[in-house]
């Protein structure tokens, strides 16, 4: 039997200096806007069984970065024929260079239709300047 390879693009959307943007990244690409760098990675680079957790970064630290990142929506497409997410698995952090900060699950909603799973952030969470985001998550095998 042939190897399957799991196609995992990520998409990340919201507001910086009041400017709307639109992102996407993959397991072999980080896109860079601005100086906000977007990177998608997975704890199993050979998945053959069990959990696997996808981990998405985003990172608005960059000393020429003048603005918080706001308004954010986070959405990642996958083959649900290979990849089934684990319910209530989401779970976010916030490192201001010093701490890291959990983002509390009342702060976001999360829903998964046809495997476009979509993390909406409430308006009081941000990615100040200096900050990187970890948006992690995890599923099973189809």
């Amino acid at each position: 039997m042939a190897d399957k390879i799991l196609n995992n693009v990520a998409m990340i959307d919201g507001s910086y200096n009041n400017i709307a943007f639109l992102n996407t990244a993959s397991t072999e690409v980080a896109v860079r806007l601005a100086n906000i760098l977007f990177k998608l990675t997975a704890d199993q680079s050979i998945w053959f069984g069990g959990e696997l957790t996808f981990t998405n970064t985003i990172d608005n630290s960059s000393t020429e970065n003048e603005g918080s990142i706001t308004n954010l929506v986070f959405k990642d497409q996958f083959d649900t024929t290979m990849f089934v997410y684990v319910n209530d698995s989401v779970t976010v952090t916030i490192n201001d260079g010093t701490t890291t900060t959990p983002v509390a699950d009342t702060d976001f909603t999360v829903t998964n239709v046809a495997g476009l799973l979509t993390i909406t952030f409430n308006a009081t969470v941000t990615i100040p300047v200096g900050s990187i985001m970890a948006i992690s998550f995890r599923g099973t095998k189809a």
